[in-house]
């Protein structure tokens, strides 16, 4: 059910962005979100960083790890958030990720997402 509504919510986020040939967002696309001031905009950009977290949140519950760790993953990227972390905080890791590394920008967004979160808050393994 919560995988269902991540990919809803990804689903929704990526037909907000105006794209007429569809396909998945990249880096470009989530900077421009994130540093945008615009408020609907930079939501759009929190909205998509939560999704993945959220997404690395299923994978860690489908594996059966729930309650032997507190490690997300996603697309081979692990991660261990601080439990009062917000997600306008994630979001500003992200951007600040997609900011120093413009050269890797062309990635698709979720896995920039799950490499910005290794890399902030990496796993213990």
């Amino acid at each position: 059910m919560r995988l269902a509504i991540v990919a809803a919510t990804i689903g929704i986020s990526l037909a907000m962005t105006g794209r007429a040939s569809g396909g998945f967002m990249d880096g470009n696309e989530l900077y421009a979100h994130c540093t945008s001031p615009s408020q609907d905009r930079h939501s759009l950009c929190i909205g998509y960083v939560a999704g993945v977290m959220d997404a690395g949140e299923a994978e860690k519950a489908e594996a059966g790890r729930r309650n032997r760790s507190r490690e997300a993953a996603v697309i081979g990227y692990c991660w261990v958030v601080p439990l009062d972390t917000p997600s306008p905080q994630a979001a500003d890791v992200v951007a600040k990720f997609l900011r120093d590394n413009p050269a890797r920008r062309n990635i698709q967004a979720a896995n920039l997402v799950a490499w910005a979160m290794s890399e902030a808050w990496p796993c213990s393994r």
